[in-house]
């Protein structure tokens, strides 16, 4: 190989067997990612991890505080203490089952390691042999199963460990990182062989040990094989309300959601109301007809209550979705929401979930994410907050308003929602309804005059007396000009 001279650029003459190791370096490296991606899309449940973009936003949301569960935190230094307490747990619950045999269950694991090296990544999962996974899949489904036996009241609360009185395990449980695959515990409960009919029925045990908020709205029986993973039913129970705010024809979208709030939205409630909404005839007031694209957001709660929308507290009557925001004749309802210190890691999880298996579950729809973004539009600052409070919405044990803003104002950072036809955002017409309402100049004035006249009862009285004034005084004044129209008449 020749030296170049100044100013040259160094060329090395590649040789033929150079060339032949690096197309098969290249040919191996495609095949490999083939085989990741193929193996992949065919996993019925595959357990992923949290995509970089979406892990930044809060990266300590998205990993176990004290119990890990799988391989992927299987080192994590703050999750070894309670590895003896999960063999003490798995002790006491075999114990209390002596027919179940500890063999047995190992080889039921044993036969499963090639579908469960399936679900997760190979690097985190190639390093175990076939005998360390399935006794780590053992371990950690028996120790999820006492946990929720025992908080079912099955099982006696054991040992000196705080575990049992700590709500951290239950987040850990809801972290996409952390899982393990539902057949794993489907599998490891049926050696069990429990007989007592509240006890026998994992999915409702499972969704029973998480009372955590949002509550789930119970509407229809979860089967165990539809399940993924414990994020995945906790979401199930979330979002499976049989279409009771999944709007999908435009016929619903337009009664559920306001498409026609504009022109329900005059109610003569008193004189002034009848002489407005008869200007706004006369002037042709209100929103335009023509055809623009969709909206993608709400404006703020304090502009919508300036623009005389009011919020109403929803009643869901126990088995309700927090997700059914509704939006009618100017009055926008929505499911309570409780907010505490554990909110931010389950909202994230849940919608990194949604993110990992967008094409996989749900149809391809995003129902936690959808709300969080209308959450994100409806809360800016500690005033939204604090107007949704008022009206009973939102109910939080966080320090401050601002807390719960900042809360809702990152949750969705670095998301990529997805906004296609045919699968557009669940609020896709409670978006229209509300643009068309708040872009009628006659709600904008109507609201400004309750604000300021009728803010007070004392308003209200001084505008009533005002009113009183004024009518007495045009019928002084008419009886004044009909007697000077007789008096002349007289005397003519």
């Amino acid at each position: 190989m020749e030296m170049p001279r100044n100013g040259e650029h160094a060329h090395h003459t590649i040789t033929v067997h150079e060339e032949q190791e690096w197309a098969s370096m290249v040919r191996e490296k495609l095949e490999l990612s083939f085989k990741k991606h193929h193996k992949l899309s065919k996993t019925p449940y595959p357990l992923p991890k949290v995509p970089p973009n979406i892990r930044k936003g809060d990266p300590q949301a998205y990993e176990p505080r004290s119990a890990s569960i799988g391989p992927y935190h299987a080192t994590k230094d703050s999750t070894l203490a309670m590895v003896d307490p999960k063999w003490q747990c798995v002790s006491s619950l075999l114990a209390m089952h002596p027919h179940c045999n500890i063999n047995e269950c190992l080889h039921e694991m044993l036969s499963l390691t090639k579908r469960l090296r399936a679900c997760y990544n190979d690097d985190d999962v190639d390093w175990f042999t076939d005998t360390s996974l399935a006794q780590m899949m053992l371990i950690d489904g028996y120790f999820i199963i006492s946990l929720l036996l025992t908080h079912a009241g099955y099982m006696r609360r054991h040992g000196k460990h705080n575990i049992w009185t700590s709500d951290e395990i239950k987040y850990d449980l809801l972290v996409l990182e952390n899982q393990t695959p539902f057949f794993v515990l489907v599998a490891l409960f049926d050696e069990l062989r429990i007989t007592d009919p509240p006890y026998r029925d994992l999915c409702r045990l499972a969704i029973h040990f998480f009372d955590l908020h949002p509550r789930p709205a119970q509407r229809a029986l979860i089967k165990p094989d539809q399940v993924q993973h414990l994020l995945h039913l906790f979401h199930m129970s979330l979002t499976n309300t049989g279409g009771d705010c999944m709007i999908t024809s435009r016929r619903d979208r337009e009664h559920d959601h306001g498409e026609g709030a504009f022109q329900s939205g005059y109610r003569f409630d008193n004189v002034l109301g009848f002489i407005f909404s008869l200007l706004c005839c006369c002037f042709n007031f209100g929103p335009s007809s023509d055809d623009e694209s969709a909206p993608k957001s709400v404006p703020c709660a304090t502009e919508l209550e300036e623009s005389g929308v009011k919020f109403k507290k929803k009643l869901t009557e126990g088995n309700g979705s927090f997700l059914g925001v509704t939006f009618r004749d100017g009055s926008m309802e929505v499911p309570p929401l409780h907010v505490y210190d554990y909110s931010n890691s389950v909202f994230r999880n849940l919608i990194a979930f949604e993110q990992c298996t967008i094409n996989t579950t749900n149809n391809g729809g995003t129902p936690v994410t959808d709300y969080a973004m209308l959450m994100d539009s409806l809360v800016d600052t500690a005033q939204d907050v604090a107007i949704l409070h008022r009206s009973g919405i939102i109910v939080h044990g966080l320090g401050s308003d601002k807390e719960v803003a900042r809360l809702f104002n990152r949750l969705c950072n670095e998301v990529c929602h997805r906004e296609s036809s045919s699968v557009p955002s669940m609020y896709g017409g409670l978006y229209v309804g509300v643009e068309k309402y708040c872009s009628s100049d006659w709600h904008r004035w109507w609201a400004g005059l309750k604000l300021k006249y009728f803010n007070s009862p004392w308003a209200v009285v001084s505008l009533v007396a005002a009113i009183v004034l004024l009518v007495l005084t045009l019928v002084q004044t008419y009886y004044s000009v009909l007697g000077y129209y007789n008096d002349n008449g007289s005397k003519n």
